[in-house]
């Protein structure tokens, strides 16, 4: 399929950029591995504007239903080559998608962290996600665990405790890197604490029927539905090294109107060479993205839709 612009990332930089480009009527693909990116692991919100003392996955939540009833398509899947030829854009994902666009707009800022054990790759999509907001709606009814640590954990469990009727929280860390009262609080709401637990490898025919840990030198073999992987992010701009140019630092190098040293190619976002990694300053790149996607496609007279 063919869009005027390609959005690389769901982060807050590409939903902003999303927003605008829905705005501005353009025909638009949002394509990511998660929704929120990093904002998600916010406890806490106290220097973005109309936010204070919210958690970061509020404001990811509200976004996304924005940018879904103003009609932007998402696609939650990895893309994995990027190429340009006779001036349009070709983008391959992981499932093996293609598309084709008149602009491209990168904004994956930081990927999630894998677990890389077997089983892993096989499974996802089907019964692993590393994107809760995305995915805890499918879980009703389900027993799921969370891989994950640290006060990142509280806010994800709120949201799946409204679909599944089973949650296990396994961790590496002890008691799950929380305080003995949030430890206490996830208890009595009948949540499953397996701490100092190490997955080894995923097990089941089509789906995901079990995870196998390590805990203290004992495997045990825990029967879930899905599994959702919230460790955190990485950088990820490898598919970019022979794409765009880059700095030292593996940041995309970008003007002020956030182009690349590709000709209709914009980047927003962490993954930039700007100097300030914040999320207001994220969200203002990525409305300039799309701005200068828009003048971009205008300029060339190019009918956006």
């Amino acid at each position: 399929m063919e869009y005027d612009v390609v959005i690389i990332g769901g982060g807050i930089a590409g939903l902003t950029a999303s927003l605008y480009l829905a705005r501005l009527k353009v025909d638009t693909l949002l394509i990511s591995i998660d929704l929120g990116g990093q904002l998600n692991n916010a406890v806490k919100l106290h220097n973005y504007p109309g936010f204070d003392g919210e958690k970061g996955i509020e404001l990811v939540r509200r976004i996304v239903e924005l940018v879904q009833e103003l009609g932007i398509e998402i696609l939650i899947d990895e893309v994995i080559l990027l190429e340009k030829v006779n001036g349009k854009f070709y983008v391959t994902t992981r499932s093996g998608e293609k598309f084709t666009s008149k602009v491209l707009i990168l904004a994956m800022g930081k990927v999630p962290i894998r677990l890389a054990v077997p089983g892993e790759e096989k499974f996802r999509g089907r019964g692993v996600s590393y994107c809760i907001l995305c995915d805890a709606p499918i879980t009703i009814g389900r027993k799921v665990a969370m891989v994950s640590y640290g006060h990142r954990v509280l806010g994800y469990l709120e949201i799946l405790r409204k679909y599944a009727s089973e949650i296990y929280l396994v961790s590496p860390k002890p008691n799950a890197g929380l305080s003995r009262e949030e430890l206490e609080h996830i208890i009595s709401q009948g949540i499953h604490v397996v701490d100092r637990a190490k997955i080894k490898k995923l097990e089941g025919r089509n789906r995901l029927e079990s995870i196998i840990l390590e805990r203290e030198g004992l495997e045990i073999q825990l029967k879930v539905d899905m599994l959702f992987v919230e460790l955190g992010y990485t950088t990820a701009t490898d598919i970019l090294r022979d794409f765009v140019k880059l700095n030292e630092r593996g940041e995309v190098i970008i003007d002020k109107y956030c182009q690349t040293s590709v000709e209709g190619v914009f980047a927003a976002g962490d993954i930039t060479d700007i100097p300030y990694k914040q999320a207001i300053v994220a969200a203002g790149q990525g409305a300039i993205a799309a701005l200068s996607a828009y003048r971009y496609l205008k300029s060339r007279g190019m009918q956006t839709s």
